[in-house]
C-alpha cells in the first residue's frame, strides 16, 4: 500500500506519471482529484484535505503533473488517514460548461500526518 508522509503544517508536492503499457498517457485534458478523509469510504464533502489539478499539467505529452497540498491544509490532527487519487476527464454539462466527470480511483493508500518536534504527538 502506498503511503505518503507529511509533517503536520508542512507543504507537501506529489508528482506523478501516468503510464499505460509502459509509456506515458496523454493527459492534456484530464483533471485529477486527490482527497484525504478518516475514512475511504467518507463522502467527497467530508474529505479532511481535497484539491484538484486542472490542466495545464506539468508535462502532459509525458503524462506528467503534480498536486500541490499547502502547509495550513496539512495542519490538522496528527494520525493516519486515508487517501486516494482519482481520474477526470472533461464533459460538458447541461448548461453547456466543460467540467470533468471522475470515473477512475487511480491510487490509494495512507496520508500519515506526524507531529513536528515542537508540537505535542
Amino acid at each position: 500500500m502506498l503511503k505518503i508522509e507529511v509533517k503536520r503544517g508542512d507543504a507537501v508536492v506529489r508528482y506523478f506519471n501516468v503510464k499505460q503499457d509502459g509509456d506515458p498517457v496523454d493527459i492534456s485534458d484530464w483533471f485529477f482529484r486527490l482527497t484525504v478523509k478518516e475514512d475511504l469510504s467518507d463522502p467527497y464533502e467530508d474529505a479532511v484535505i481535497a484539491k484538484e489539478r486542472t490542466p495545464p499539467h506539468d508535462e502532459p505529452s509525458e503524462g506528467k503533473s503534480s498536486i500541490t497540498i499547502k502547509g495550513e491544509e496539512t495542519d490538522i490532527e496528527p494520525g493516519a488517514y486515508h487517501f486516494d487519487i482519482q481520474i477526470g476527464v472533461p464533459v460538458e454539462t447541461e448548461d453547456g460548461d466543460e467540467g470533468p466527470e471522475y470515473h477512475k480511483r487511480s491510487k490509494k493508500g495512507i496520508f500519515e500526518v506526524v507531529p513536528t518536534p515542537s508540537q505535542d504527538a
